[in-house]
């Protein structure tokens, strides 16, 4: 799984951001989380079921709570439960 938007590097200037990404396995992928602390917390982020072998995209809203640079980070789950 990877982040598309926004980007590394990109000055956030909205107290709302749209996290936006695509995912991909072998089998199905069930679930998608995004990290905005590095990975000390995840959250779920909503994903579009998979159309035939194509990858998934997925996106979530964060509010920044705090100025700096967040890292961003996304995790995929297979139906068979394996994270990528």
């Amino acid at each position: 799984s990877l982040i598309v938007s926004p980007r590394d590097g990109e000055s956030l200037t909205t107290a709302s951001v749209s996290i936006v990404g695509w995912a991909w396995a072998f089998e199905e992928i069930a679930s998608v989380e995004v990290s905005t602390d590095g990975g000390a917390n995840w959250s779920p982020a909503e994903i579009a079921p998979r159309q035939a072998s194509a990858w998934h995209p997925f996106s979530c809203r964060w509010s920044p709570t705090s100025a700096g640079q967040p890292t961003l980070l996304c995790r995929a789950t297979d139906r068979h439960g394996r994270t990528h």
